[in-house]
């Protein structure tokens, strides 16, 4: 199915004193890519894509809401262009602060800014997500919750008092 291959640069565009980074289509819901380009130095994400052929299904919405996540991961604006999608401007807190109908052609007018503070996501990753798994396996441990017998309890025999 065509020749594709993956890159093996992130790419920063440099506009006006800024740095920004650009996103295709269905590569904004992965986590570590938008991370990557944030980490080299990205200042505002843009993505660009093509959500015509899902037509009028829940799929834009939930691609739409994939960037509001990348956005709060990363504390960055999100511009995003669809062609037949939701285009709109994703604040760092997660707010859609103008957005487009699906199916509408139309200049969405907003405002992003250029940001460059660090999360601790966006230096370390998923290492809390890891930490936390790893407490989670030891207090298990800990607790005794090794694998467990199922079905009826077997009874107990109590010793009988004689007068």
């Amino acid at each position: 199915m065509g020749d594709f291959a993956p890159g093996t640069e992130y790419t920063i565009s440099p506009l006006d004193g800024h740095r920004l980074s650009t996103a295709i289509c269905y590569e904004s819901i992965f986590p570590d890519l938008i991370r990557q380009f944030v980490k080299r130095g990205s200042e505002l994400v843009v993505v660009i894509t093509n959500d015509g052929w899902f037509g009028e299904s829940s799929a834009p919405f939930q691609h739409l809401r994939m960037g509001v996540v990348r956005a709060v991961e990363n504390r960055r604006y999100m511009v995003r262009t669809a062609n037949t999608g939701i285009s709109a401007i994703i604040d760092p807190y997660g707010r859609i602060e103008a957005r487009t109908p699906i199916g509408v052609r139309m200049i969405l007018d907003g405002t992003a800014h250029f940001r460059s503070d660090r999360t601790f996501y966006t230096q370390y990753g998923d290492l809390f997500a890891y930490a936390n798994a790893v407490i989670a396996a030891g207090l298990l441990v800990i607790a005794g919750g090794g694998p467990r017998t199922v079905g009826p309890r077997p009874r107990r025999k109590h010793a009988r008092r004689t007068h």
